[in-house]
């Protein structure tokens, strides 16, 4: 029997050639994404067969949980989850300066990249307390942007002259 890996953030980027590297190392893959057309896009690429493709929002406690429940029925019990969803919800095409940053734009990015994870992690560990599975493995990516103040991901900090507003 294959082992199941789920991958976050699968439809395309980093979580795309995460799922594509556990194909070609003989995983079934479960690509859970936002944009479930871009998971079934990215799933029907990988080598291999048995790999499907899921809806998830990964800041949505009720979405995670569906997702593990999904992938456990359908594909069996899940040996590796890799978190890789994350980012800024920007404008595509465009960064907002910090300031032009909405706080509800910073609420949502901060849920993807922090909560998602947790929700994820959770649900695996719970579920492998209650059916263990031989050597699992979970997987998380972060980005440069939490530590280079200039990201091409974040808002942009420019360099400017010193203003005093006192």
């Amino acid at each position: 029997m294959k082992r199941v890996a789920i991958v976050t953030g699968a439809g395309r980027g980093i979580g795309e050639a995460t799922a594509r590297a556990l194909a070609r190392d003989g995983h079934t893959v479960a690509l859970a994404d936002l944009n479930a057309a871009e998971a079934r896009r990215a799933a029907g690429a990988l080598p291999g067969d048995g790999h499907a493709a899921f809806d998830v929002d990964v800041v949505d406690e009720r979405s995670v949980e569906a997702l593990f429940d999904a992938v456990e029925a359908q594909l069996g019990p899940v040996a590796v989850l890799a978190c890789v969803a994350g980012g800024p919800f920007l404008t595509p095409g465009r960064r907002p300066s910090i300031i032009e940053t909405t706080t509800e734009n910073w609420i949502r990015t901060e849920a993807l990249n922090a909560r998602g994870p947790f929700l994820c992690i959770r649900a695996m560990l719970l579920r492998r307390m209650r059916s263990p599975v031989a050597d699992g493995r979970i997987i998380t990516v972060s980005s440069m942007s939490g530590i280079t103040p200039e990201s091409p991901t974040g808002p942009p900090i420019r360099q400017r002259k010193r203003r005093s507003f006192i």
